[in-house]
């Protein structure tokens, strides 16, 4: 058992060879001939690339049976698109247990899933506005501060202005 969040590995079952014999896919215990790991190098490679970006949500309160009403962080993935992944998908978490619902579940984490094409167009954008904002905050302090070109409107002349910034 995993004693970290680090330390919990996502296996990727369609690529993995998993030993039939000894496995029992219902109570969801994998014994693996060959174990194949999703990667950060996966999702660069077209033939490996995962169909979703994985996260780990944090849980506020366990106490409640359903996830998705028990925890801010887990609303704030789902509004951006994620989803549990469950003991259906083709991954396999190792060192995470199955909870009731069938999610998995580390101490107070869920894993959750995003389709990756979804997630590479969110981050690039905020990217992008990370890149903008600088000057973006920049020009809203001058706007408000200077009043009809005379920069009176919290006392600054443009020189001042300048100075500053």
């Amino acid at each position: 058992m995993a004693e970290f969040l680090k330390d919990i590995h996502i296996v990727d079952l369609k690529r993995s060879v998993i030993d039939e014999g000894k496995s029992d896919r219902k109570k969801n215990r994998f014994f693996f001939k060959k174990r194949v790991y999703v990667a950060d190098a996966d999702y660069k490679d077209a033939q490996t690339r995962p169909a979703y970006k994985f996260e780990w949500a944090a849980l506020d309160n366990m106490s409640r049976s359903d996830p998705a009403e028990d925890s801010a962080g887990v609303q704030t993935y789902f509004g951006m698109g994620y989803d549990f992944v469950t003991k259906d998908d083709p991954y396999y978490p190792e060192g995470a247990i199955l909870d009731s619902e069938g999610h998995y579940v580390f101490k107070d984490a869920i894993l959750m899933k995003c389709d990756f094409g979804a997630w590479l167009k969110r981050r690039a954008r905020d990217i992008d506005r990370s890149n903008k904002a600088p000057k973006r905050t920049r020009d809203a302090f001058v706007n408000t501060t200077i009043d009809d070109e005379t920069g009176e409107k919290l006392g600054f002349s443009k020189d001042q202005l300048k100075d500053m910034i």
